[in-house]
């Protein structure tokens, strides 16, 4: 099976989660196994505390790239919130 995965990329309040919402919602009515990928630096522990760091980047990208790869265990199309 091969897999796909869109990033959706943009400026803040862009409008880039409500087209991944909708992007996934079109392809699932047309039956593709598909998931969403959330914007990985919302859940960071650093950028919570304010802490903006080396070690704050390599976090965003760990929970970013483990996400996604979760995903594509179950899932065709991967749509990411900014990858």
């Amino acid at each position: 099976m091969d897999k796909l995965k869109v990033g959706i990329i943009g400026t803040h309040y862009s409008g880039k989660t409500a087209l991944c919402h909708q992007i996934v919602g079109i392809l699932r009515s047309e039956g593709l196994l598909i998931d969403y990928v959330r914007e990985a630096a919302r859940n960071s522990y650093y950028l919570a505390s304010g802490e903006f760091s080396y070690a704050m980047q390599l976090d965003i990208l760990n929970r970013q790239i483990s996400e996604e790869l979760e995903i594509l265990r179950t899932s065709e199309y991967v749509i990411c919130d900014r990858t």
